[in-house]
Order: C-alpha cells, then sequence, then structure tokens
C-alpha cells in the first residue's frame, strides 16, 4: 500500500429506505438456489419413484410446502430484523484502515483484517465479517464510484476475497 491510499479517506451518508430492504435480501436469493434445486428433485423423486409407494404424494406435496413455509419464515424474520434501521441516517466511512458504519442505532468499525469477504451485488454490497462477526450490506449508490477501486484494493490487501 502506498502513501496516498493511507491517507485517502471516503465519508458518505445515506438513508436507509424500504426498497433498500427489500432489495437486498432479494439480492442473497441466489445463495438459496442450490437448496432450492436439491428441494425440488427431491419433489419429483416423491412423485415418480413407485417403491415409496403412497408416501411418494406425501412427499411430494410436503417438501414443497414445508419449503415455501421455511423461506418466507425466513424472509419475514431477515425483514423484521432490518425494520428498526429504515429511515435511519447512517455514515459510511472507508479507509485504508477499515470501514465504520454509524447511525442512530449502531456503530460498527471493522479493519479490513477482519473481513472475510465483500460480495459486490449490482444494487448492494455486503461485507462478511470473520469469526461470525455477521453480515451487513451497504446499497452500491451510497458508496463512491472512486472509493471503489480503493475498498477492492484495501480488501484484498487484508486476505478478503472479493466475489
Amino acid at each position: 500500500m502506498n502513501e496516498a491510499d493511507e491517507q485517502t479517506r471516503f465519508t458518505v451518508r445515506y438513508q436507509l429506505t424500504t426498497a433498500d430492504v427489500r432489495g437486498a435480501i432479494w439480492s442473497t436469493a441466489g445463495e438459496w438456489l442450490g437448496f432450492l434445486i436439491g428441494i425440488a428433485l427431491l419433489t419429483l423423486l416423491c412423485a415418480i419413484w413407485r417403491p415409496l409407494g403412497n408416501a411418494r404424494f406425501i412427499g411430494a406435496l410436503a417438501f414443497p410446502a414445508i419449503t415455501v413455509w421455511w423461506f418466507l419464515a425466513r424472509l419475514n424474520r431477515a425483514t423484521r430484523a432490518l425494520d428498526p434501521y429504515v429511515g435511519k441516517d447512517f455514515v459510511l466511512s472507508l479507509d485504508a484502515t477499515g470501514l465504520r458504519l454509524e447511525s442512530a442505532l449502531m456503530n460498527v468499525g471493522m479493519p479490513w483484517t477482519s473481513i472475510r469477504s465483500v460480495t459486490r451485488y449490482r444494487a448492494y454490497w455486503f461485507f462478511h465479517g470473520k469469526n461470525s462477526e455477521g453480515r451487513f450490506f451497504v446499497p452500491a449508490a451510497a458508496i463512491p464510484a472512486e472509493a471503489r477501486a480503493y475498498v477492492a484494493r484495501w480488501a484484498a490487501a487484508a486476505g478478503a476475497r472479493l466475489t
């Protein structure tokens, strides 16, 4: 890292909206795609495999019903967990030492070395902490275009996986 990187700092203020929360939750739906494909194959197997007898009809109905219920419960839980943050102002600070996210309800500071990965979706960036420190998202529109290359460089230099 050069001296210019160490002195570079980006600070932005944004407000979290309901659309941001909904969009961030749905943008992670792809993480569950393999699980959903597995349930679809299991349902198909239950529907056509004769050795299961009458239990195959129960399985063909129960697996999709349980999966839909489980998926909607997770979606509801995630939405309720983020509800207190909707409409709040956030201040995101990015520099060579790490990132800091501040609001009326929380104050999170993470050095780049404590970030396991940065997942960059089109509309949201997710920062995943090491050692079960959780994850949080930032709308991509809130991260200045000139800061994105710096963030990628700082995170990669600290060993974070960029996707």
